[in-house]
């Protein structure tokens, strides 16, 4: 399976199957679970969480690291931002777990 960008609506089971076809890739996986909820409260409240960050990161990757943590920062300035959605402002938390590297 190849993941290209853009959005792909798709039925639960294929869903499924996306999900462990990441997982045998490797990727990094955001999921958002909403237990069926649509509304707009449901989209307009995020949290992310990266429960397994590592610091300093092995293979010299401190700087892709760095990067992460700030592009997650930039996500939660601009989805808050009321001129940056239109007046929608969003509620984003993002939490990094981060373990001692070796």
């Amino acid at each position: 399976m190849e993941f290209s960008e853009g959005l792909t609506v798709l039925s639960p089971a294929e869903a499924s199957a996306v999900l462990a076809e990441a997982g045998r890739q490797h990727l990094p996986m955001f999921v958002l679970a909403t237990d069926g909820r649509v509304d707009r409260e449901t989209f307009f409240h995020v949290v992310i969480v990266w429960p397994d960050a590592v610091s300093p990161a092995p293979d010299g990757a401190d700087e892709d690291f760095r990067t992460a943590q700030e592009v997650l920062r930039d996500i939660t300035e601009s989805l808050t931002d009321p001129v940056t959605t239109n007046g929608t402002p969003k509620r984003v938390s993002v939490f990094i777990a981060v373990a001692p590297g070796p």
